[in-house]
């Protein structure tokens, strides 16, 4: 399906934006505090969506093709 693949895509990159906040946070203010935790955690969790949707994608293809099959 063309909107999971847009979602994977989509969560990916806000997983790289949090993840690029959060280096630039470390770097600037030279300090582990919520400033760069806090984005991390975030990243994190658009890893486990994103890891989840495309399982979700997977399943769909999967199921079509064998159905299919039929």
């Amino acid at each position: 399906m063309k909107i999971l693949q847009l979602f994977e895509r989509a969560w990916i990159m806000a997983a790289v934006a949090a993840f690029g906040v959060a280096v630039y946070n470390s770097v600037t203010l030279m300090v582990f505090n919520q400033k760069v935790y806090f984005p991390v955690f975030c990243g994190v969790f658009c890893l486990l969506l994103w890891w989840n949707i495309k399982g979700q994608r997977k399943f769909y293809e999967k199921m079509q093709q064998e159905k299919g099959k039929q």
